[in-house]
């Protein structure tokens, strides 16, 4: 398709990228949701909880949260009140060890987790249409599903990725970098608090005696992240769960949408090929937008929101 370079233009106040990414992180508020909670009971026994919003819709939006979100991120909230009103059942799942509880098993989550997105999706078959929206984390997530050999529900019709780390190697060599330390000590901190809580619930398998050498994001995917998951080191888990490999295997409408500007992706993570040879990957390069922000003077949903709307309004049946 395509490649579509858009002109999308912030306040002045928000063409520094790092205040635009910080900014709707620290004072964005949408009004709570009343979340109806689920529990998605795994196969390997483990747990998720799914969040709906409802008012007995036949077509429904999935959200998914970016590194260290939840169902309450201040963009997940934005979205389900957008689509709410345009006549859309809400269902915004967290990531294992992200609603609030810890979760059972050693393993948490990561960039590549499309088991567990598989299994949400298997809890929405009820739905006449199903449309996705992944932030971050949960569009590299959702994008690599798509390129996946699943058995994908046939009621999904299409899908949005937003700021999207789909080539992990430069990300991390992004985020490493000394402009952004505050991105970084802060997913570093919080994550390390993950690993204690854990080890408190299960210390004979997890190790915390690591935690003094983890100075770094590397540090923590090298002693935690890999083998918890199954992975052979840090680096054979930013090959494997980078989406960009599985962008010319995906066969559904999907959006994808990434700023010039973003302070957390690499190089590699605007796949001009990819979208250039498909029939399905439209992509779409802006200038500004930050990482997960595209803020609107004037209005209340940002720019990343409306045109999500719009790609699954015109994906609908209609």
């Amino acid at each position: 398709m395509p490649i579509i370079f858009e002109n999308y233009k912030p306040s002045l106040f928000f063409k520094n990228a790092h205040v635009h990414t910080i900014y709707p992180a620290l004072f964005r508020k949408p009004k709570r949701i009343a979340w109806k909670r689920t529990r998605l009971e795994l196969p390997d026994g483990d747990f998720l909880d799914l969040d709906w919003h409802n008012q007995n819709a036949e077509k429904l939006v999935v959200l998914g949260h970016g590194l260290e979100g939840s169902s309450n991120s201040s963009y997940n909230l934005a979205a389900a009140h957008l689509f709410f009103q345009n006549g859309f059942d809400v269902l915004a799942w967290n990531h294992r060890g992200c609603s609030g509880e810890i979760n059972r098993l050693p393993r948490m989550y990561h960039h590549g987790v499309s088991d567990d997105l598989q299994e949400v999706m298997k809890q929405t078959l009820h739905y006449k249409e199903v449309h996705y929206i992944g932030y971050s984390l949960g569009g590299n997530v959702v994008l690599k599903y798509l390129g996946e050999d699943w058995n994908k529900p046939s009621n999904l019709k299409s899908v949005v990725a937003i700021s999207s780390p789909i080539d992990l190697f430069s990300c991390v060599e992004e985020i490493h970098r000394l402009r952004n330390k505050l991105y970084h000590n802060n997913f570093l901190r919080t994550l390390k608090e993950k690993v204690k809580k854990k080890a408190l619930v299960m210390p004979n398998q997890i190790d915390t005696r690591h935690l003094k050498n983890v100075k770094t994001l590397t540090d923590l995917d090298t002693y935690y992240t890999a083998p918890l998951h199954g992975f052979l080191s840090a680096k054979d888990y930013y090959q494997k769960a980078s989406s960009r490999p599985y962008l010319p295997s995906i066969t559904l409408p999907t959006l994808l949408i990434q700023a010039k500007d973003d302070p957390m992706l690499g190089t590699n993570c605007y796949p001009y090929e990819e979208a250039e040879n498909s029939e399905n990957l439209k992509l779409v390069i802006t200038n500004f937008g930050g990482h997960v922000a595209f803020t609107q003077p004037g209005s209340k949903w940002h720019w990343m929101e409306e045109q999500a709307l719009k790609f699954i309004t015109e994906h609908s049946i209609k």
